[in-house]
């Protein structure tokens, strides 16, 4: 499981600079990110974080990411919530689902007939 610090790398560079506080606001003003990434990235609930957050919030801190993210073999990840398991579609659900686009496109081609140049039937 990967598990993030951000909170102890903003401390360990609070306490570094001297500074009475620092929080996410503080990170937002210094990286152009979003309060609302910050924090889910902070409560772990970041699923998605990219190199692009993560290069702008180890500048503002003067850290590395291996600072930030450190990597633990012996907790397990745990499953995202509210996440259900796609269903995965059987040969023959597919083959029928095809068989019908394809019929539905047989007969918008062939109702289009020309009857230019041909004489009317009476």
């Amino acid at each position: 499981m990967i598990v993030v610090r951000l909170k102890q790398v903003m401390n360990d560079y609070r306490q570094k600079n001297e500074l009475k506080s620092y929080t996410y606001w503080d990170l937002v003003e210094a990286t152009g990110l979003s309060y609302d990434t910050l924090q889910s990235l902070g409560s772990r609930n970041s699923r998605g974080t990219t190199f692009y957050t993560l290069d702008k919030i180890c500048r503002a801190l003067e850290s590395s990411p291996s600072e930030i993210l450190l990597y633990n073999p012996s907790k397990p990840h745990p499953k995202p919530p509210g996440r259900k398991e796609k269903k995965k579609a059987t040969p023959t659900a597919r083959s029928k689902k095809r068989k019908k686009q394809t019929k539905k496109k047989v007969k918008k081609t062939t109702k289009k007939k020309s009857t230019k140049g041909k004489p009317k039937k009476k």
